[in-house]
């Protein structure tokens, strides 16, 4: 019997929003203090680092739902489990 891990979505949905909120200040901050062309340029580059952090976290995302087999542990259910043994495939468990 294995005990289930709690999904990760709800920490990395908070870490992203914290990582891009620290960066949207930042850009915002340092934005205001340049001014002119140099504001347009850090409003492009604070545009470039936010995609990049979404993107970082969709992929640690993606990379924790391939490792646990497609499945998110805390929502498989005995249904689930039946109705793999029905069609014949093995359980994560059996291999």
């Amino acid at each position: 019997m294995t005990t289930a891990r709690p999904s990760p979505l709800v920490s990395r949905v908070l870490v992203t929003w914290l990582e891009l909120t620290v960066v949207g200040l930042a850009g915002a901050f340092l934005g205001t203090t340049v001014g002119g062309l140099g504001a347009f340029v850090v409003y492009l580059a604070t545009t470039l680092v936010s995609v990049g952090v979404l993107l970082y976290n969709v992929d640690a995302l993606v990379t924790t739902r391939l490792a646990d087999g497609g499945r998110d542990a805390a929502t498989t259910t005995r249904a689930d489990a039946a109705d793999s043994e029905a069609i014949g495939e093995e359980s994560v468990d059996e291999l």
